[in-house]
């Protein structure tokens, strides 16, 4: 079955349009829990007024922008459809940048894009031209009634967006690490563990959500009948950064047996 579009725009810079389809390109598979009551319901969420402990319908209620503690702005529906965005699906390029000037902190979302009826050939020339001059295009997407701050990059034979989260969104990196000094004994041990776990590429295939498999199964043994078994937690890491990277390494190397086995036939010893 063919994957499902999550939306539909076009990609415009100067004069130059390409219609497109967005497709996701990931989504998380961590398992997820509901509360339940002791009769084995699941629990429905209300809207309750903490005050007077009136329940109220969603349409009742009223959308409001708490500028000052405890006190709000409140908006109509109408109100708040007057402020959104008016080119719906609109995905602006504003500019082009190198690829390494992106830092990846900023990404939030992935989608696939696709070109849509008639935008093959703008499609594939900005794909091609961009891997071509190694930038990124940078811009907006409309979406949601909410300008969306973007990045587009060449990916595999097309094109991939990632919407960003604007600069103030991000928080500032503290970094209150003290200026240390390392002997030259710890550096080539740390050195020699980063070369024995190292890989030609990084393969997602070769990890999993363990958390998601040790839940699925526990349900399984619950189905069954069975109790569940819990496996016991690994032992906490030691401080003693030397010690830890002995320890490292010779939980990597193996024992290994040069001594050739005899193929000729030879007396028995007692």
């Amino acid at each position: 079955m063919a994957a499902r579009a999550s939306a539909s725009g076009v990609i415009s810079f100067s004069l130059v349009s390409v219609p497109v389809k967005l497709y996701t390109a990931a989504t998380s598979e961590s398992v997820s829990f509901r509360m339940i009551t002791p009769e084995g319901n699941p629990i429905r969420q209300k809207y309750v007024d903490p005050v007077s402990e009136t329940e109220y319908a969603f349409k009742a209620c009223s959308k409001g922008y708490e500028h000052t503690k405890g006190e709000y702005v409140l908006f109509t529906p109408e109100e708040l459809k007057s402020l959104e965005a008016g080119d719906k699906g609109s995905i602006q390029i504003k500019n082009f940048v190198p690829a390494e000037s992106v830092d990846l902190v900023s990404v939030e979302k992935s989608y696939y894009v696709k070109p849509d009826k008639g935008g093959d050939k703008g499609f594939k020339l900005l794909s091609m031209v961009m891997v071509e001059t190694g930038k990124v295009a940078v811009g907006q997407w409309t979406n949601r009634g909410k300008e969306q701050l973007i990045l587009i990059r060449p990916y595999k034979s097309g094109l991939i967006l990632h919407t960003m989260f604007y600069k103030n969104e991000v928080r500032d990196y503290d970094d209150n690490c003290a200026n240390l000094s390392f002997s030259d004994a710890e550096k080539a041990m740390a050195i020699k563990l980063i070369e024995q776990f190292s890989l030609p590429a990084f393969d997602p295939g070769e990890y999993r959500d363990q958390f998601s498999d040790r839940v699925l199964e526990a349900v399984q043994q619950k189905l069954d009948g069975n109790e569940v078994t819990v496996t016991a937690t690994a032992a906490a890491p030691s401080l003693d950064l030397f010690a830890a990277l002995q320890a490292s390494l010779d939980a990597t190397n193996t024992p290994k047996n040069d001594a050739p086995k005899s193929k000729g036939k030879g007396k028995k010893k007692k």
